[in-house]
């Protein structure tokens, strides 16, 4: 083949890659953005973290409340006692509970197994509320006996 014969090149322009066509999206059905979604799903999800949250707070302060009832004794939860002490001589016991019957309180005594031998527990009450436990307390201490006010169990 000589130089004669050689088809002459003709410069052609480069053509641009193709892109295929984009998906087709149906037009009938609003398109709703990712975003819209997301804000849709926090807010019912707020919502629910709201109501949540109010209940959480709500018995919170109810046990709160309750908590200060049981403290002050007007829970209804009673009966309350004045603890006197846990004697060894049954003569110590029969003497107290004598004088504490005669200031019109009552009393009570209960056996107790300690370490140290048996005991014999007094006990001032049993009282409808803390209060009256405590006006008790007043009363005992003025003859020299002395206790806490507890709940009987």
């Amino acid at each position: 083949m000589s130089a004669e014969q050689k088809p002459a090149a003709t410069a052609q322009p480069k053509s641009e890659p193709t892109l295929p066509d984009p998906p087709k999206t149906d037009t009938a059905k609003p398109a709703v953005s990712a975003r819209t979604d997301v804000t849709a799903a926090q807010s019912s999800k707020g919502t629910g973290d709201k109501a949540r949250a109010a209940e959480v707070a709500a018995a919170k302060a109810a046990d709160e409340s309750r908590a200060a009832a049981v403290l002050e004794g007007k829970d209804g939860s009673g009966p309350w006692i004045v603890q006197l002490g846990a004697y060894q001589n049954p003569g110590n016991v029969k003497q107290l509970i004598g004088k504490i019957k005669e200031m019109g309180i009552p009393v009570y005594s209960e056996k107790l197994d300690s370490p140290q031998g048996v005991r014999t527990r007094v006990r001032a009450g049993p009282f409808p509320s803390r209060e009256a436990a405590e006006r008790a307390q007043g009363r005992i201490r003025k003859i020299g006996v002395d206790g806490p006010v507890a709940l009987k169990q």
